[in-house]
């Protein structure tokens, strides 16, 4: 049985929420940072991509994307009401702008324009799919041909000692990829990250 306080982390890394959404996102921002910089390292953008994020958490890193890869769009979903208010604030110019719009719901999918996107990603959100294979058939429907997905999560090996993770659907990189391969998406190329404390899993594939 899941302790209290396990069970209460992994209901708010979920979905963030109340006073204690400001703290999980401070520890998201620094626990996916590694995540980030060896997911961007796979997709490689080209310049004036238009982007998908599923699971944009506060959004601090959404700057930095913008002026580092010069950025054409970023759309992002998120669960949380918490993190989206936070994301909005940090990313209030650039939402004004038309450069960024930020999207609240699971569903929120639907409501984008197919073959729109060159570059989709997401970080420490598989856990979470109530439908992993709706979600990654809607994501091969976004993506225009020739688009990359990046997916990113912690292993199967580092969850197993987390109590909090004791509810999370867990993946090995061999079961995810054969999900996105299933759905369309071809020429998946994945690898284990173990740096420090940190293990997880890095997956690319592409729509041809």
């Amino acid at each position: 049985m899941q302790n209290p306080v396990g069970k209460f982390l992994a209901k708010q890394l979920a979905n963030p929420s109340g006073f204690w959404a400001v703290l999980v996102a401070r520890s998201m921002n620094r626990a996916n940072r590694l995540m980030y910089d060896e997911a961007l390292n796979l997709l490689n953008p080209a310049r004036e991509e238009r982007w998908l994020e599923l699971g944009f958490g506060s959004g601090l890193h959404i700057g930095e994307l913008l002026d580092r890869y010069t950025i054409h769009h970023y759309t992002g979903t998120e669960i949380s009401s918490a993190m989206l208010q936070m994301a909005q604030k940090a990313n209030r110019l650039a939402v004004q702008a038309g450069k960024v719009d930020l999207k609240l719901g699971a569903d929120s999918l639907k409501s984008l324009n197919t073959a729109s996107y060159d570059s989709i990603l997401s970080i420490n959100t598989v856990y979470f799919w109530t439908n992993p294979d709706t979600v990654l058939q809607n994501l091969y429907k976004l993506s225009k041909p020739g688009g990359k997905l990046v997916l990113a999560w912690n292993s199967t090996e580092f969850l197993a000692k987390q109590s909090y993770a004791r509810q999370f659907q867990k993946y090995s990189l061999k079961e995810l990829q054969a999900k996105v391969e299933q759905q369309g998406w071809s020429a998946s190329t994945g690898s284990k990250v173990h740096k420090g404390k940190q293990s997880f899993c890095m997956l690319k594939a592409v729509k041809t």
